[in-house]
C-alpha cells in the first residue's frame, strides 16, 4: 500500500472494527482501500491455512480414528468472512468464529459491554487461565 508501518497498523484496526461491526462503512476507509487491505492480507491467510493443514495432518496421524470437523477462529480479523472462506478453502474444513466468553458469568467487569465482538485479548487470558 506504500504507507508507513504506523499508518498500516491504524488502517488494519479500522478495517477490523468495520468487519466486527458487520455494517456498512462507518469510517474514512473507502471501498478501494478496503479492497487493497484485503488483497495485502490474503497471502498471510493462505499461509495460515497451509500451516493449519499441517497441524490437521499431524493430528490425524497422532490420533487415529479421530478427525477434526471444523476450525474455530478468534480475534478481530476472524470476523471477516472472506478470510474465513480462504481458510476453509485451504483446509477443506468449515471455519467459524469462536466467542470464548459466551458462557462466562460476571463479564460485566470487562471494559466492553459488547461481548459479541472478537475479544482477542480476553481469549488469550482465558486460554492461559485454563492451561
Amino acid at each position: 500500500l506504500s504507507i508507513d508501518l504506523k499508518k498500516a497498523g491504524s488502517l488494519r484496526r479500522q478495517a477490523e472494527a468495520l468487519n466486527a461491526a458487520k455494517s456498512g462503512p462507518t469510517s474514512a476507509i473507502d471501498a478501494g482501500t478496503m479492497s487493497a487491505v484485503d488483497n495485502a492480507i490474503q497471502p498471510a491467510w493462505e499461509k495460515l491455512g497451509k500451516e493449519i493443514g499441517l497441524c490437521l495432518r499431524y493430528f490425524a496421524v497422532t490420533f487415529r480414528g479421530t478427525q477434526a470437523q471444523s476450525v474455530t477462529c478468534v480475534g478481530g480479523e476472524s470476523m471477516n468472512q472472506q478470510y474465513l472462506q480462504t481458510l476453509s478453502d485451504v483446509t477443506g474444513l468449515r471455519c467459524r468464529v469462536g466467542f470464548p466468553l459466551r458462557n462466562v458469568a460476571n463479564t460485566d467487569a470487562l471494559p466492553t459491554k459488547d461481548h459479541r465482538g472478537p475479544l482477542a485479548d480476553w481469549t488469550t487470558v482465558a486460554g492461559l487461565a485454563i492451561g
